[in-house]
């Protein structure tokens, strides 16, 4: 038997779905996950103190912006060092431990995927960024995406289309579909009761940010909910944006409707999911979006805005749900009084599985294998001087800021 591809796949900290793929990367490949701390800075995911088999923890003191780049640069050096893989694969191209792991893979001669779920439509792009980008992923050898939105915009930037592979936003899918199953198979006894559910209700699970766009999700439920006064409006997350969310529902007079979670874990928030009417995700900017992905897994239907980059790829023309414009209330106040109707809310559900079923995590761990044979097959050590000269650019950048 031919061995397998050793993979080195970096990221910032290992969520509860990088559990999920990095087991299916490891039935197709040889691979290590490569976290640079456990103290996440974005998403505040607790520490994992499990030991996780094929897992390597660069700091565990404190996040990754609060250490040095100096610091950073000795840890990746060592650990790929000591796990020389035939492919690495990078998370992004801003941070400085991706812009480091790629100098580290340019004077080692390792190929290089790059994750990107970047789309062309999630901010207003400057010329000379994406010019600068344009020339930096000229020294990747594959790219990983998570859907077509995302290959448009690296094609756009230059990159080969065919050495362009999709599937790298999945989640477990069988951890949402057996526990909102065994939710609503007691729904009938105690869970709604201890959960303290509302019979129907809206549900959306995010950070509290701006870009999730809750304020203008908060006015358009105020607005539907006068014609459909016995539906609830339930928020999980939490962020900076949760002060000014209270005092907005105060001001509308939604305290009874709009229902506040907190943080929910993910053991938990199946729970949720499966007693919900519908899923809403109004976010103006949304690379993804993996909480569709958790909301179809659950078997309930979804209303999601047209800039989320798993649209196209999970909602659109698969009769699961509704997109809509995260400009227009009017538009989504249309689609939350179209889901009132429960023939349409049992028709969408019955198509959620087959459709989120495609996107598991052996299509996670087959594209990743193709990815990889595609860096090594087309692996150049001559790469563009000009696209070493910028990295290294930024790398001095990032140090002095």
């Amino acid at each position: 038997m031919l061995n397998k591809i050793k993979v080195a796949y970096l990221n910032d900290t290992m969520g509860p779905y990088h559990y999920e793929r990095l087991r299916s990367a490891n039935k197709h490949l040889d691979c290590i996950f490569i976290e640079f701390s456990s103290h996440d800075h974005v998403n505040l995911w607790k520490p994992n103190t499990k030991e996780i088999k094929k897992k390597i923890v660069l700091f565990k003191d404190k996040s990754i912006i609060e250490q040095s780049p100096s610091d950073i640069k000795k840890k990746i050096d060592f650990t790929l060092y000591q796990n020389i893989p035939d492919v690495v694969l990078i998370s992004g191209w801003d941070s400085i431990c991706s812009l480091l792991s790629a100098l580290w893979c340019l004077r080692n001669g390792i190929p290089m995927i790059i994750l990107s779920e970047s789309q062309e439509i999630d901010f207003r792009r400057s010329f000379f960024i994406e010019f600068i980008k344009s020339q930096l992923i000229k020294l990747f050898d594959s790219a990983f995406v998570g859907g077509v939105n995302q290959k448009k915009y690296l094609i756009k930037l230059g990159f080969n289309s065919s050495r362009i592979f999709k599937g790298c936003d999945i989640v477990d899918n069988s951890h949402f579909l057996k526990m909102a199953n065994d939710a609503r198979d007691k729904a009938d006894s105690k869970i709604m009761k201890n959960l303290g559910l509302p019979k129907r209700y809206f549900f959306t699970s995010c950070r509290l940010v701006k870009k999730k766009n809750l304020k203008f999700l908060v006015k358009a439920f105020k607005s539907f909910s006068i014609k459909n006064k016995s539906w609830k409006l339930l928020i999980a997350g939490d962020g900076p944006q949760k002060e000014d969310l209270l005092n907005l529902v105060s001001s509308l007079g939604l305290n009874e409707k709009v229902i506040f979670l907190g943080y929910v874990s993910y053991d938990e928030i199946p729970k949720y999911y499966a007693m919900s009417s519908c899923f809403i995700l109004p976010s103006t900017t949304e690379q993804w979006g993996l909480v569709v992905n958790e909301a179809l897994a659950s078997g309930i239907p979804v209303i999601i805005s047209e800039r989320c980059g798993s649209a196209a790829e999970l909602v659109l023309d698969n009769d699961v749900g509704y997109i809509f414009d995260p400009y227009d209330s009017d538009d989504l106040i249309d689609k939350m009084t179209k889901m009132v109707d429960s023939d349409i809310r049992l028709k969408f559900s019955s198509n959620t599985y087959k459709v989120i079923s495609k996107y598991n995590s052996s299509y996670f761990g087959e594209s990743l294998m193709k990815a990889s044979e595609s860096a090594i097959k087309n692996y150049d050590s001559n790469k563009s001087v000009f696209s070493k000269i910028i990295l290294k650019t930024l790398i001095l950048y990032k140090n002095l800021k």
